[in-house]
C-alpha cells in the first residue's frame, strides 16, 4: 500500500508542485488548504490526493488528518506575500506561527516520530551582499521573516521534545506556473500588453529558483536521512528586476520598456539576496532550470 504524506498549503503555488512531485514518486498525498491563496484547480485530479479544506489553527482538523498516519509532513501553509504580511502582522502571526504550533501539537501524541519539512524563507537572514549559508546570522527585517524564524524555532523545539527529525528549507525567490501572489514575474506578465512596464525597484538582486526545483528539493529533504537543521533552496545566482525583464523579452523576441515607479518601490528592500546551496547539493540535489529556462517555462504556462 502506498505511503501517505501530509502537505499543508498543498493547493498553493509551491504546494501544488510538491503534490505532483510526491505523486510521481508513488506517494499518496493528503492536502490541507484554507484556500486563502490556494486554488482548487492547482491540485492534480488524481486518485492519490485527498483534500481537507480548513484553517491550520483548527485543532480538530489537524487531529483528523494526523489520524491518517502520514509518514512525513511537508508544511507550506502560510501567508507569503511580504507587503500583505506587513499590512496584516497579527494575521501573519496567527497563520504562520499559531498554525505551525497547532500542527505540532497534533503530531505530538503520535508514537511514530513523523519527519517535518518546513518551508521557511531566506528572509530570516540578516542582510548581506554575500551568498547566504545556513550558518549565517538570522536577523529578519520584516514580519514575514520574523514569523518564519519563530516557526523554525517551534519545530526545532518540537524535535528536541519528541525526537522527530526535521528540515527547515529556506526558500529563495520561487518562480514558475500557478503563482498565487503578485510577485515580480506574474506582475510583469500581467503587464505584457502595455507599451511600458511599471515596476518598483529595478536594481536589487534576487536568487530566482524554479518551482519544480524547489519541489524536488523539499521531497529530497523528506526522503533523505539527513541531519536535522536548516537547508537553503536556491539557484546560487542573483539577478536584478532589469535582468528578469530582459530575459522575458528574449523569450518573447522583443525588447521590453520599463519604468521604475516610486509608489511601487519597497522601503528597506535588501540590495542582494543570494544562496549558497552546497549543503543540500551534498544530498544529491541540484537545480535543473536556469533563469532563462525557468522564465520561458513560466511564460508557456501563461500561453506565451
Amino acid at each position: 500500500m502506498p505511503e501517505r504524506v501530509l502537505v499543508t498549503g498543498g493547493a498553493g503555488f509551491v504546494g501544488s508542485a510538491v503534490v505532483r512531485a510526491l505523486l510521481d514518486r508513488g506517494y499518496e498525498v493528503d492536502v490541507v488548504d484554507a484556500f486563502f491563496k490556494g486554488r482548487r484547480e492547482n491540485l492534480p485530479d488524481a486518485p492519490g490526493v485527498a483534500l481537507f479544506e480548513g484553517d491550520l489553527v483548527d485543532a480538530n482538523l489537524i487531529k483528523q488528518v494526523v489520524a491518517r498516519k502520514p509518514i512525513a509532513v511537508l508544511h507550506l501553509a502560510a501567508h507569503h506575500f511580504i507587503p500583505y504580511c506587513i499590512a496584516h502582522p497579527s494575521e501573519t502571526i496567527r497563520s504562520n506561527v499559531l498554525g505551525t504550533q497547532t500542527l505540532l501539537e497534533g503530531l505530538s501524541p503520535l508514537e511514530e516520530r513523523v519527519k517535518i519539512v518546513f518551508a521557511s524563507t531566506a528572509a530570516v537572514y540578516a542582510p548581506s551582499d554575500q551568498p547566504h549559508s545556513e550558518d549565517d546570522a538570522v536577523r529578519p527585517i520584516d514580519i514575514y521573516g520574523v514569523s518564519k524564524q519563530l516557526g523554525e524555532q517551534l519545530i526545532e523545539f518540537h524535535s528536541r521534545q519528541h525526537g522527530a527529525p526535521y528540515a527547515c528549507a529556506r526558500l529563495f525567490n520561487v518562480i514558475g506556473p500557478r503563482e498565487t501572489n503578485p510577485h515580480l514575474v506574474p506582475d510583469i506578465i500581467d503587464q505584457l500588453e502595455n507599451d511600458r512596464l511599471q515596476l518598483g525597484n529595478l536594481l536589487p538582486k534576487r536568487d530566482y529558483i524554479f518551482v519544480d526545483d524547489v519541489a524536488s528539493g523539499l521531497v529530497r529533504l523528506m526522503d533523505e536521512d539527513a541531519p536535522s537543521g536548516a537547508y537553503n533552496i536556491g539557484s546560487g545566482e542573483a539577478y536584478s528586476a532589469s535582468d528578469v525583464v530582459d530575459s522575458i523579452g528574449r523569450a518573447l523576441g522583443r525588447a521590453l520598456q520599463v519604468d521604475s515607479v516610486p509608489e511601487r518601490q519597497r522601503a528597506g528592500d535588501r540590495p542582494v539576496l543570494r544562496s549558497d546551496c552546497s549543503k543540500l547539493q551534498r544530498l544529491g540535489w541540484a537545480p535543473r532550470y536556469g533563469l532563462d529556462e525557468a522564465l520561458a517555462a513560466t511564460l508557456r504556462s501563461y500561453g506565451y
